[in-house]
């Protein structure tokens, strides 16, 4: 009788939250794995608003599969009291989340994910649900909080087990102590040997989601990217075609997004044979870019392929467009290469309704007019600024730089809310921030 692994994906605490092509995609590529080692593996995903269960409170979809969550108003953190706004439960009621668990054979043990720190009371009030009605069932927490804050979260969940390593054997080897089994999961720690992620969990999705890549091989001092994943990983393109092939021939998809960090690098090698690939096949779906872009490697060849291709929606990264600032943050890309690249997607066909980009607000050391000047420089090339609030990750540069003038260590991370962190620090004010989101709208 193979052993029974319930995947649980948790409620978003927040003051604002929106499905841009967001499923839980460690959690898919794991769902992947274990089946390929003869597990019987569930999961129920609280933030999925096309679920059968959700009919009663299903939120319609927007542009390309996108929506807004169903929500609940909450009861905003003492810390958070002096955010002028709202506080919300994202995701399946309560009491919809309880009979999806009470309808489920026992599991023998439940893997729940984590994304942002500061999510991390709606990941402990789905464990203090789940331990209610499976108290004795091991509950193991891993995904991005889990591994940047180990320590915290075995405080502040109920969790029994805190997975600090994001290595599928690591994994592999705590669920075997667990369930006292001896399955080997090392073949997953190549990127190459990953299965395509489980969306057999989403019938009813417009869209499916991947990543081509692991990591990324610029060091931002703002970025976990290289934390999470100090080494970069790249997937063959004719098996990320047959990836994305597979997922047309199984589900009614029109839609797919990539979840790369970095999508363009090596694009010679990996991404431009895989674009080709499409295009020859002609698989008539439209590709969407939600994490930034580097501009630094867009050029013409590559900005006809994108619109051939129907890549729908980008997001270049640019930061700012203060020279200092970008090489003391990265140096990921120069004003020149900005420009060729949103001259070279203007060309191509692209409109300024398509060309977001990234700008960073409210970081250390930036001031009012290097905000204004980023988001005037935007503009005038025709593109469209979409503004990022700073956060403060741990682990990255930013945060081995600023932790002790800061305190860092001992701050709740409730504040490292991109919507709380640069207020909360005198970085920026609210006035200021609302301010720059109405210089950044285009009429």
């Amino acid at each position: 009788m193979p052993k029974k692994i319930l995947l649980i994906n948790p409620w978003i605490y927040d003051f604002a939250a929106f499905d841009l092509w967001l499923k839980p995609l460690g959690l898919l590529y794991l769902s992947a794995m274990l089946k390929q080692k003869g597990f019987s593996v569930s999961l129920i995903d609280v933030m999925d608003r096309q679920h059968p269960s959700m009919q009663d409170f299903s939120m319609k979809n927007k542009k390309f599969g996108t929506g807004k969550f169903y929500s609940e108003s909450i009861e905003k953190p003492n810390i958070l009291k002096f955010v002028p706004r709202s506080y919300y439960q994202f995701g399946m009621p309560k009491k919809v989340f309880i009979k999806n668990l009470q309808n489920r054979d026992k599991p023998d043990v439940i893997l729940v994910t984590s994304m942002m720190t500061y999510w991390y009371r709606g990941v402990a009030a789905t464990i203090d649900i789940i331990k209610t009605l499976f108290p004795n069932v091991p509950v193991v927490l891993g995904g991005i909080y889990a591994f940047l804050m180990p320590e915290h979260a075995k405080k502040n969940t109920k969790a029994d087990f805190v997975c600090k390593s994001n290595k599928p054997s690591e994994i592999g080897n705590l669920l075997n102590n667990i369930l006292k089994v001896n399955v080997d999961f090392h073949k997953f720690d190549s990127f190459a040997n990953w299965p395509a992620p489980d969306f057999s969990y989403y019938p009813n999705s417009k869209y499916a989601v991947l990543t081509t890549s692991l990591g990324c091989v610029y060091k931002c001092s703002y970025c976990a990217s290289p934390v999470l994943y100090p080494v970069f990983y790249r997937k063959l393109p004719k098996i990320v075609f047959q990836e994305i092939f597979d997922f047309i021939q199984k589900f009614s998809i029109t839609d797919l997004a990539f979840y790369d960090d970095a999508l363009f690098i090596y694009k010679e090698k990996y991404f431009i044979p895989m674009i080709k690939k499409i295009l020859k096949a002609k698989l008539n779906l439209n590709f969407h870019t939600p994490n930034g872009l580097h501009a630094k490697m867009i050029d013409e060849k590559l900005a006809v392929l994108l619109y051939e291709a129907q890549f729908k929606t980008l997001r270049l990264s640019l930061e700012t467009n203060d020279e200092y600032l970008q090489k003391k943050t990265g140096g990921k890309v120069t004003n020149k290469e900005y420009e060729r690249a949103i001259h070279s997607l203007q060309q191509a066909g692209y409109k300024q309704k398509d060309l977001k980009t990234y700008i960073l607000v409210g970081m250390p050391n930036q001031n009012k007019q290097q905000i204004i000047d980023t988001i005037h420089y935007v503009k005038d090339l025709g593109a469209t600024p979409s503004l990022a609030e700073y956060s403060i990750i741990p682990g990255t540069k930013d945060w081995l730089k600023y932790n002790d003038l800061y305190d860092l260590e001992n701050l709740d991370p409730l504040l490292h809310n991109n919507s709380v962190f640069s207020v909360y620090m005198n970085f920026i004010s609210f006035e200021e921030l609302q301010e720059f989101k109405f210089l950044a709208k285009i009429n």
